[in-house]
């Protein structure tokens, strides 16, 4: 993924993976084109949330959009070669996307939690949680985050306000729908 100087993904130095479809053709046979290139509409990845209707639903998340979260700000959080990004949440959850593919296409250093969130927690500048996880938290032990960002419940302003008083505090929401997130305050 990169962005051109307008702020807009730009696929042109990027290599097409054989078989992903575009979103808008809905086209789901494997073309195997070895000279085909990856377009801003086509098929990244698939997230699967059960949304409001409780049932599982696979999102097609189009290249552009990853660009647009990961690479743009705030989205992108600030990541960068020199920092360390928490991966604390659970894979099957669709914001740990948004740790593992920020951090790796912005060069930040991805930090994969072991045995104990918290100790993940002490070691990396960026967190990417849910309130209640970060609220979990004793704010006190991580004065080296630079970054927290929330979202996938309502934040208590007291949340807020306490990570916020030690470093940029990010209240995100949106459905999986909008590439995982679609407002970051």
């Amino acid at each position: 993924m990169s962005i051109n100087e307008n702020g807009h993904y730009h696929p042109t130095a990027l290599p097409v993976r054989a078989g992903i479809p575009n979103a808008h053709t809905a086209n789901t046979t494997p073309t195997f084109l070895k000279n085909e290139r990856i377009e801003p509409d086509d098929i990244a990845m698939v997230l699967f949330t059960s949304g409001t209707t409780g049932v599982p639903n696979g999102v097609q998340v189009t290249h552009k959009n990853l660009a647009n979260i990961l690479q743009t700000a705030p989205g992108d959080l600030s990541m960068r070669p020199g920092l360390r990004v928490g991966q604390i949440l659970s894979i099957a959850f669709d914001m740990a996307a948004w740790e593992i593919l920020g951090a790796l296409s912005n060069g930040a250093t991805l930090v994969i939690r072991g045995k104990s969130i918290q100790e993940t927690a002490e070691k990396v500048d960026v967190l990417i949680s849910t309130p209640s996880i970060l609220a979990s938290l004793d704010h006190t032990r991580y004065r080296q985050v630079k970054v927290a960002a929330v979202a996938g419940e309502p934040c208590p302003r007291s949340l807020a306000d306490t990570w916020g008083a030690f470093c940029s505090f990010h209240n995100s929401c949106g459905p999986t729908e909008t590439t995982i997130i679609n407002t970051a305050e």
